[in-house]
């Protein structure tokens, strides 16, 4: 049968007494509050379906959970529980107590002190202790946890809540397998002193660079290493020695298609951007197949040439290169930076830079090229060893002074002249510009010129000591002497020195119409007669002027058969009338008729004329005496003549017999 007991209280021991006499439900009111009697109050009897019905109000202010619950567990009248204070226990048995509102009433600002530690080293379930804070507005001492596992947000729940104390040391496993922000893992860190590792399982970590890198590089996080990261921002600027210590944590893919623009050397903008992923892993900066796409700004001062074209390369936005203050490399790869100058893409903030070249060899059109179209710096050409290009060009180079240092010492290989005809003066300022050797092999031509000029070249090109390679000039063909008077003495010098040269070819020089060959004597010009018959000059309608000395009548017709010009010389006092009445054509000659008697008594008028026929000089007939039996047609046009001082000297004939 039911017992109930409906006036006034009875005691745990009386309502015991009650319940081993019936299977019945007991009904009362129990006298006793405090739990150690509590706990005494014996549960339904064996076989009985329904609690008992006692009403339990609990006295003592601090009650274990696990109690608690076994007292509700006795009567099917709710425990009430309001005169606790403090709740003890661990986190399920408490939790269980705050969820059993139908069975405990009272419950809801206690504070709990909680005795979990590690839970067999699984950690304690950080959502169940964000559970039990939120049952109660008392604070949760959860000083005794050693070992806590949860997903981020619950741990950052756990650890931000005002209700949770004793937190702070624990080792904790953050479970997500998902996508995590770096900077809630960072703000997880930053509120333990115990290690935090991440799942094994985690795919994706996201922020910002330098939240990512205080993650991956903090002593107290552990992350597996492998997982993809995105970094998070719009239009964001990341230097890149960040991201490239940023790719050395994870062998994942990282997702940098929010970088707007990379700062940093040259070496870690390379590393970074040369890390561009086709493939799973890398850094994806958003471009086809992962290619770069980004604005880069460089913070060198000085930098190799091919790795400025490496870092074009590398990227297609622009690169702004305004800090840099001196390039290095050489002038071809130098010469490609500039040439890719541009607003779009390429570089920007070039122009001024010092350049200190690497060639050894280095051609003048791309020495101009450099200059010109690139920078206005100084460039270095300490360490060019040979020049090559024009002369035209290298001079160029030379008169330069303001902005090449180090040059005057190069060798010179002049190449690409047109038809490879060559100035005089250039190639005699090129001599004077550099100490090195010029190798003109090639040089077939030499353009009009001074024969002083010619002469100049010739004799140093045939000094193979800081002067002109020793194949130089040696297909040298032909050799024009502008001058209007030439010295002949110059012109057999450079002629000698063009057969000098020259190995298997003549050299044919050729003087200017109508100039004059003067300032030597008859054995230059003898040389000189030599030269057109060896080949190596071609007389024409020039003048000849024997300055120096007479010449014999054979001579003086050798030369007057080589030229259309006049032929101006003194003829040696010893030549007889005969020999001079051989005289051809019509040239400036001096004559002085010798007075042996064969001359001075026994020439004819007719030989006299024919004398005077042959030049325009007056003749010097003083010392003739007489005048062999002649026509008198031609008496009377020599003594004619003879009274001409235009055409005998004024004393001549006047001592006729």
């Amino acid at each position: 049968q039911a017992l109930t007991v409906d006036s006034g209280t009875i005691a745990v021991s009386a309502a015991n007494d009650l319940n081993t006499t019936t299977t019945g439900v007991v009904t009362a009111t129990i006298t006793e509050g405090d739990m150690s009697t509590l706990a005494s109050l014996a549960d339904k009897e064996g076989g009985q379906s329904t609690d008992n019905a006692y009403t339990v109000t609990i006295t003592d202010t601090s009650v274990a959970a696990s109690a608690l619950n076994t007292l509700a567990g006795k009567t099917s009248v709710a425990v009430t529980g309001s005169a606790i204070t403090t709740l003890t226990g661990a986190i399920a048995d408490v939790n269980i107590a705050y969820a059993n509102t139908s069975g405990i009433t009272g419950l809801g600002n206690e504070a709990v002190t909680i005795t979990d530690t590690n839970n067999s080293n699984n950690g304690v379930a950080i959502t169940a202790l964000n559970t039990l804070d939120d049952n109660t507005t008392g604070t949760v001492d959860a000083g005794t946890i050693t070992v806590a596992t949860g997903t981020l947000a619950n741990l950052l729940t756990a650890y931000g809540s005002n209700g949770i104390t004793g937190l702070g040391n624990e080792t904790i496993t953050v479970s997500d397998t998902g996508s995590l922000a770096a900077s809630d893992l960072n703000s997880l860190d930053s509120k333990t002193s115990g290690s935090i590792t991440t799942s094994t399982s985690l795919a994706t970590l996201t922020g910002s660079v330098s939240a990512l890198n205080t993650a991956y590089g903090s002593g107290g996080l552990t992350i597996q290493g492998d997982e993809a990261i995105t970094i998070t921002g719009s239009a964001v600027t990341v230097a890149a020695a960040d991201l490239n210590l940023l790719n050395s944590y994870t062998s994942g893919s990282i997702d940098a298609d929010n970088v707007a623009k990379l700062t940093g050397s040259v070496a870690d903008l390379n590393t970074a951007l040369g890390a561009a992923a086709s493939g799973s892993d890398g850094i994806h900066f958003g471009g086809t197949n992962g290619a770069a796409d980004q604005a880069v700004e460089i913070t060198d001062a000085t930098v190799l040439a091919v790795d400025l074209i490496t870092l074009n390369d590398n990227t297609s936005g622009t690169i702004d290169a305004s800090t840099l203050s001196e390039i290095e490399g050489t002038a071809a790869n130098a010469n490609t930076i500039y040439d890719t100058k541009s607003g779009g893409d390429g570089f920007t903030g070039l122009g001024d830079e010092a350049i200190t070249l690497t060639d050894t060899t280095v051609a003048a059109a791309a020495l101009i090229d450099l200059y010109t179209n690139g920078t206005s710096g100084v460039i270095d050409a300490s360490t060019v060893h040979t020049i090559t290009g024009t002369t035209a060009n290298a001079n160029t180079i030379y008169a330069q002074t303001s902005t090449f240092t180090g040059l005057g010492t190069e060798n010179i290989t002049i190449q690409g002249e047109t038809n490879n005809t060559l100035a005089v003066a250039d190639l005699n300022t090129l001599n004077g510009n550099t100490t090195g050797n010029i190798d003109a092999t090639n040089v077939t031509s030499l353009a009009s010129a001074s024969i002083s000029d010619i002469k100049t070249l010739l004799t140093a090109g045939n000094n193979t000591t800081n002067n002109f390679a020793a194949t130089s000039f040696q297909s040298l063909a032909t050799v024009a002497v502008s001058d209007t008077t030439v010295s002949v003495a110059d012109l057999n010098g450079a002629i000698t020195q063009a057969n000098t040269a020259t190995v298997g070819t003549t050299t044919v020089f050729s003087v200017a119409s109508g100039a004059t060959i003067t300032t030597g004597d008859e054995a230059a010009f003898s040389t000189l007669l030599t030269n057109e018959t060896n080949g190596n000059i071609a007389i024409t309608d020039q003048n000849l002027t024997v300055s120096s000395g007479t010449i014999s009548v054979d001579n003086a017709n050798l030369l007057n058969a080589t030229t259309t010009g006049t032929v101006t010389a003194a003829i040696d006092t010893t030549e007889t009338v005969d020999e001079l009445a051989t005289l051809s054509g019509t040239g400036a000659y001096t004559i002085v008729i010798n007075g042996r008697d064969a001359d001075a008594k026994q020439s004819t008028a007719a030989e006299f004329n024919t004398i005077n026929s042959a030049t325009t000089v007056a003749i010097n007939a003083s010392a003739v005496v007489e005048i062999a039996s002649s026509d008198l047609s031609d008496v009377k046009t020599l003594l004619t003549a003879g009274n001409d001082t235009d055409q005998f000297s004024a004393n001549s004939f006047s001592s006729l017999d």
